[in-house]
């Protein structure tokens, strides 16, 4: 904001960022704490020639999305009372490419894990299926069922899927617990605050890890059952 901007000026801004629903929070900051500010970040020959009333007061804000920022830039430019709307937009580029790769990284990671625990359950089942051989041959003889014979390896399958996916759950809540106890949503600049989630958010990743661990349980054991099994 202009150093001398009204009150008025001040309060039609603070209105418009608090409706518009690409803004997730602001942060208004006075001529005192602009001017506190600049006593630490300019040299003291710099800092001399300032005074109170020379220092523009400001709102410092968070957009929902980064690529939101231009907006807010272009809502604001030129506005009465409003001295200049600026942004870190290279770093916000920048930072949505590294997003974007790491997010990547990431998928390609978690299928290769999805694909190692199927195949460590298929070689668990796969023994579990060899060392009970005599078993499902008499099994057979007497007259059982192909799903008969099924049904308990694929549910042992299953439950040792949803046990590793519970742990899985647990690690996750845990972490949750750490950060949120860490993060201070007063400085909402701080990695370790934007890493915040709210209770939903690790209900329903939990939900997926254990979806996905019982999902990966049965299937797995469902084709070793399928590939090494002659029932």
């Amino acid at each position: 904001m202009l150093p001398k901007a009204s009150v008025s000026e001040i309060s039609a801004v603070k209105t418009q960022l608090d409706t518009l629903p690409y803004v997730h929070s602001c942060v208004y900051r006075d001529q005192a704490y602009d001017y506190a500010e600049a006593r630490k970040l300019l040299t003291p020959s710099e800092f001399s020639v300032l005074a109170p009333s020379l220092m523009p007061t400001s709102f410092r804000c968070t957009p929902d999305q980064p690529q939101d920022a231009q907006i807010v830039i272009n809502r604001f430019a030129g506005q009465p009372g409003v001295k200049e709307a600026t942004a870190p937009l290279q770093q916000i580029r920048t930072m949505e490419k590294i997003i974007t790769l790491l997010q990547y990284a990431f998928y390609g990671i978690a299928a290769i894990l999805l694909l190692s625990a199927t195949v460590l359950i298929l070689n668990t089942i796969r023994l579990a299926i060899f060392a009970r051989r005599r078993e499902v041959s008499v099994m057979k003889l007497v007259g059982a069922t192909n799903w008969f014979i099924r049904v308990p390896f694929m549910s042992e399958g299953l439950i040792q899927g949803l046990f590793g996916a519970l742990l899985a759950a647990l690690l996750v809540f845990a972490m949750y617990l750490g950060i949120n106890a860490a993060g201070d949503p007063s400085h909402p600049d701080q990695l370790i605050t934007q890493m915040r989630l709210t209770g939903w958010q690790v209900v329903g990743t939990d939900a997926v890890l254990i979806f996905l661990g019982a999902a990966i349980g049965t299937g797995g054991s469902a084709i070793a059952i399928r590939r090494f099994l002659d029932v």
